[in-house]
């Protein structure tokens, strides 16, 4: 227990809530606060697009899905990962990116599967290429970029969202959308 909690904590709060009885230590308390939210919102990202994968998967259908939307997505999810990752920041503030990433792979993987089977290296490729994107920037892109990049992101994450709308309206039709996970978009 108190390697986790100097892990999680550090030394001087691990010993204040273990040694010194302290739970209610204002800034202790605080940092164990922010660092269960943090890892609860990790957990929850680990099951973000989860049912829009089951719905996917259930239809056998990609139809009205966005590929442009999911590709924006993924590359947002660079951003942030790669960002924080350099910038030191802890896992339990920026670790949900790189779930949300690996559930934007499988949807887009699922998109060539069920709607452009013929352009299935493709999909190989694309989700090859963006892992690739990811630890170089991750380890050698210049923080001055990634400090730009981070900044665009709400601006970029707008923009995702259009090519989802506009198929939307081009389909008159959802499609295969996931209410639960369009939900938890907002």
């Amino acid at each position: 227990m108190e390697g986790f909690l100097v892990l999680l904590l550090g030394r001087f709060c691990a010993d204040r809530f273990l040694v010194d009885g302290a739970w209610l230590d204002p800034s202790c308390a605080k940092l164990a606060l922010s660092k269960a939210v943090g890892y609860g919102i990790i957990l929850g990202s680990m099951a973000f697009k989860v049912p829009q994968i089951i719905k996917i998967i259930g239809a056998k259908s990609s139809f009205g899905i966005s590929l442009s939307s999911n590709l924006l997505e993924s590359f947002i999810c660079l951003i942030t990962f790669s960002y924080n990752f350099r910038s030191g920041n802890p896992f339990s503030t920026f670790g949900d990116s790189l779930f949300v990433f690996l559930q934007n792979a499988i949807i887009i993987f699922l998109i060539f599967h069920y709607g452009m089977r013929e352009k299935m290296l493709m999909a190989y490729g694309l989700i090859l290429g963006f892992s690739l994107l990811g630890a170089f920037m991750t380890v050698m892109a210049p923080i001055e970029i990634l400090t730009v990049l981070q900044a665009s992101t709400i601006v970029l994450l707008i923009a995702a969202r259009i090519p989802q709308i506009v198929q939307v309206f081009k389909n008159k039709s959802t499609g295969e959308l996931s209410f639960p996970t369009c939900l938890l978009q907002l």
